[in-house]
C-alpha cells in the first residue's frame, strides 16, 4: 500500500523500516533527539556538572592513561543509565498515571541502578586517589 510517492507502508500499516544508510541517519537523528530531552531532566544535569568537575580533576591530577580511562567511562556508565531510568519513569508515568504497588517498584529499581553506578564511580575515585598517594608517598622511599 503506497501512501505517498516516498514512503510506502506494510500490511500492518506501518511505514516500511529504513535500511542501510538511511536507517543510520535516522537512528543517529533518534539519538540526538534523545539526548536533547534528557538534558531537560535535573538529574542528568547534575550529572553533566558532575562530568566537568571529573574532567577538570583528570587533567590535573597525574594518573595513568588507564586509569582515566576507567574513570571516565565509569562516569559515562552513571550517565547512560540514568537516561534510562529517565525512559523507564517516563513510561511508568504514561502506563501507569494511578499510584502502583508495580510502578513504584520499576521506578526504585531504576533509581538504584543509578545510585550503584554512582557509588561505583565513588568506589573508582577512591581507589584511583589512593594509588596515586600511595605510589607518591610510599612507594617512592
Amino acid at each position: 500500500m503506497k501512501t505517498d510517492e516516498s514512503k510506502t507502508e506494510n500490511e500492518t500499516g506501518k511505514p516500511d523500516k529504513k535500511k542501510g544508510l538511511d536507517h543510520m541517519i535516522a537512528a543517529t537523528g533518534y539519538s540526538l533527539s534523545g539526548v536533547g530531552m534528557a538534558s531537560h531532566e535535573t538529574a542528568i544535569r547534575h550529572e553533566i556538572v558532575l562530568g566537568v568537575i571529573h574532567f577538570i580533576v583528570l587533567l590535573v591530577m597525574p594518573f595513568s592513561i588507564e586509569t582515566k580511562l576507567i574513570l571516565t567511562c565509569t562516569w559515562f556508565l552513571v550517565v547512560v543509565v540514568e537516561m534510562m531510568n529517565t525512559a523507564i519513569e517516563a513510561v511508568v508515568d504514561i502506563a501507569s498515571p494511578e499510584r502502583q504497588p508495580l510502578a513504584k517498584r520499576a521506578k526504585d529499581v531504576a533509581s538504584a541502578a543509578v545510585f550503584t553506578t554512582l557509588v561505583c564511580l565513588g568506589v573508582c575515585w577512591g581507589l584511583a586517589v589512593l594509588h596515586w598517594a600511595y605510589v607518591r608517598w610510599f612507594a617512592a622511599r
